[in-house]
């Protein structure tokens, strides 16, 4: 899960197969409520990690092998998916690595937003969503 800037939203995936969500709620610091807004699909399997900026709430959908972008409404509330980025490809061991997994995101100092992932190694680095830099380890 992640929590908003001011502490007053918390963002949350609900890992299910293929009827996983991405879900808003809204925090009561003073009780420590939470109080369901919405929930989304997560157009992938499995969702594992999930990170938020002022404006969009992305998901790293582990078995789904992609990433998943979605908005946020003014009342905290968040859009369907405005965009599903999907990795694909397979590692050297079949067992494991029957297609790409993608095990998290996460934004550097600079806003550029990093995803490692199960398949041939590989990281990558996206501005703006936009796939910049791939490297093997």
């Amino acid at each position: 899960m992640t929590v908003s800037a001011d502490n007053k939203l918390v963002y949350s995936v609900n890992e299910n197969g293929q009827e996983s969500k991405v879900s808003a709620f809204a925090f009561d610091s003073k009780s420590g409520k939470l109080k369901l807004i919405n929930s989304q699909d997560s157009k992938g399997a499995d969702p594992c990690y999930i990170i938020s900026d002022d404006k969009n709430v992305i998901v790293a959908n582990y078995t789904g092998g992609n990433i998943s972008v979605f908005g946020k409404n003014n009342d905290g509330s968040i859009t369907a998916a405005k965009q599903v980025v999907q990795h694909s490809g397979k590692g050297i061991n079949a067992i494991r690595q029957e297609s790409s997994h993608v095990h998290m995101v996460y934004f550097s100092p600079d806003k550029n937003m990093f995803c490692p992932m199960i398949w041939e190694q590989i990281r990558c680095i996206y501005t703006n969503t936009i796939l910049i830099w791939v490297a093997k380890f």
